[in-house]
């Protein structure tokens, strides 16, 4: 999904039209919600059509830290941006709880639950091709390329596991 995200980038860079593109279930933490293109074998698709009159050139780079999709071909005549735009947003509500058998984070069962990982909140978002004059970089369009809408993550828990010293069980 990071390679077609990225490509998706390039792609609205290049000016080029949209056919096909699916946001994730959740946000990502690559890119803004909305700037996402999530694919699937079988079921999400990214589909874009070179709508130029040109041919274009395709090429990737994937090094340890980065992944680059450069496009060649004509310049296109605005220079395009995908904005995201955040409508609305929730904290996740989301729990799960995993017992802490090394003891790391939280030791008893009479201890408070250590929160491992925070999941990410719900949101709704807009995708936004801004196109902007190469030589005054003045805005000169912004059309809504998406609205998308992203499940919360879940917060992780771990609990401890052991009883605390002179704790009697009764059976």
């Amino acid at each position: 999904c990071q390679a077609s995200t990225t490509l998706y980038d390039a792609v609205i860079m290049a000016g080029m039209e949209i056919i096909e593109r699916w946001p994730h279930s959740m946000t990502v933490s690559y890119v803004e919600p909305s700037q996402d293109a999530a694919v699937e074998y079988g079921g999400k698709n990214f589909i874009f059509r070179n709508d130029t009159e040109h041919t274009i050139y395709i090429y990737t780079e994937v090094t340890d830290e980065l992944a680059t999709v450069t496009i060649y071909g004509t310049r296109p005549e605005y220079h395009y941006r995908l904005e995201s735009v955040l409508i609305s947003e929730e904290a996740s509500t989301r729990v799960r709880y995993e017992d802490d058998v090394s003891g790391k984070y939280v030791y008893y069962t009479t201890d408070p639950p250590y929160l491992y990982k925070e999941g990410r909140g719900s949101c709704r978002s807009e995708g936004w091709v801004v196109a902007y004059d190469w030589e005054t970089k003045e805005e000169v369009s912004r059309v809504q390329e998406s609205n998308d809408s992203y499940r919360a993550g879940v917060n992780v828990y771990y609990r401890g596991v052991h009883s605390p010293v002179g704790s009697i069980t009764e059976y």
